[in-house]
């Protein structure tokens, strides 16, 4: 399974909290509008899901410096709202969206977690010598004995990067890919050209 996120983001004022979340179907997909922030779930596959989360003053377009698959396939998507989340289902993976924070789940038909959001994505405003944007962060809760693999080409010798922290920015003999990969089955891209930090702790995987 193979996981895309990307982060849409804009400086402008967060406005009034909505009264509840709306989920509204698309062709492969939805977007589920919470409190603070809209999150998409596109299936390109019965089990590869790109997700896009922004604030709901800005919009969902991005230039990506990855290939972003244009076509979408004709999927039988099950589709199962709850005042909890929303769930949009292929026979190989169910994708649920909290709308009280946004955060997304991947479960297995069966029930299983495959992999989860530990709560909302945090945007934050940053400026580096006059430009300004959003810092970004995220949180993935991992099971005990999984080991994450990826990210790059690096000089330490280690492989299995579970319970580190690796900054990954373009250097000589170095090079930084943000992708890793699961022993639990499951592939996340973070689609962001800026500099990475990759974070495993006790309160789980974090990258901003």
């Amino acid at each position: 399974m193979f996981l895309r996120i990307a982060l849409i983001v804009s400086l402008s004022c967060l406005p009034p909290a909505l009264a509840w979340a709306q989920a509204q179907p698309e062709p492969s997909g939805a977007v589920v509008k919470t409190p603070g922030l809209n999150v998409q779930v596109q299936f390109y596959g019965e089990s590869t899901v790109r997700i896009r989360k922004w604030l709901p003053q800005g919009a969902p377009a991005k230039k990506s410096l990855v290939v972003v698959q244009k076509k979408l396939p004709a999927l039988e998507l099950y589709r199962q709202d709850s005042p909890e989340g929303f769930a949009l289902s292929s026979k190989a993976l169910k994708v649920l969206v909290s709308k009280q924070d946004g955060s997304v789940s991947f479960l297995k038909p069966s029930g299983r977690i495959v992999l989860k959001e530990a709560g909302k994505a945090v945007l934050a405003p940053v400026e580096y010598r006059g430009d300004k944007g959003l810092g970004l962060q995220q949180r993935f809760t991992l099971t005990p004995d999984e080991g994450i693999y990826g990210l790059g080409q690096h000089q330490d010798g280690i492989m299995n990067h579970r319970g580190r922290s690796l900054t990954l920015v373009q250097a000589n003999t170095q090079s930084a890919i943000p992708f890793l990969v699961s022993t639990q089955g499951w592939g996340l891209l973070w689609d962001n050209p800026s500099k990475t930090i990759f974070a495993d702790g006790p309160d789980g995987l974090t990258v901003k």
